[in-house]
């Protein structure tokens, strides 16, 4: 770039903006493009027109004649040579840049990828792993109940029978509890006539 360092030594006020270029967060492309612009300016006066020059000044006077150039036609060719250099090799790395975030968009899709299927694998798993345990689970229980439910339909059976019994026998001492009512009201009632009868044979 040794047409820059010239132009840069011929071109005071292009110094500063070739340094600011070094600095974080500033596009090196929008300000060689500013660069160029400026040197073209001064040196050919084709890319800025002197009308606008005017109108940026406030100065309606015709324009002055440009100021001769301080650098050769060869070092201008240079110049374009080494911007147009500039702007292949950084569309080159901007594109390099494009390729290789598209191919880790790519891998990161297919990790992703990997990875769900693993958890959908994991959890169909886990799904069957607890259904089968659920299953033996229930069987078990139900082994368990089934004796339970035997033995209370048993228990049931048997109430039943005790309490027919205890109707029986229910009915059994109500008849007997009548007929020694029945005696004793027999007794009674020929206890009550007896001394009546002695009374009565007595006195005859």
């Amino acid at each position: 770039m040794h047409s820059f360092h010239l132009l840069s030594q011929s071109t005071p006020e292009i110094t500063g903006i070739l340094d600011t270029v070094k600095e974080p967060g500033f596009s090196q492309w929008l300000v060689y493009l500013l660069v160029f612009m400026i040197i073209a300016d001064r040196f050919k006066g084709w890319v800025l027109p002197a009308a606008i020059r005017r109108g940026a000044s406030g100065d309606d006077t015709p324009p002055s004649a440009p100021p001769t150039p301080s650098a050769t036609r060869e070092e201008l060719e240079s110049l374009k040579e080494d911007f147009d250099t500039f702007v292949q090799s950084n569309r080159a790395d901007h594109q390099a840049a494009i390729a290789a975030g598209q191919e880790r968009v790519i891998s990161l899709s297919q990790v992703m990828d990997r990875e769900t299927g693993d958890l959908e694998s994991a959890i169909a798993q886990l799904r069957d792993t607890l259904g089968a345990k659920m299953d033996a689970a229930f069987a078990a229980l139900h082994l368990k109940i089934d004796p339970l439910i035997k033995a209370s339909a048993a228990a049931s059976a048997l109430i039943d029978q005790i309490d027919k019994r205890l109707s029986r026998l229910e009915g059994q001492h109500t008849h007997e509890v009548r007929k020694l009512h029945s005696r004793i009201d027999e007794a009674l009632r020929a206890s009550l006539t007896a001394p009546r009868a002695a009374g009565h044979e007595s006195k005859k």
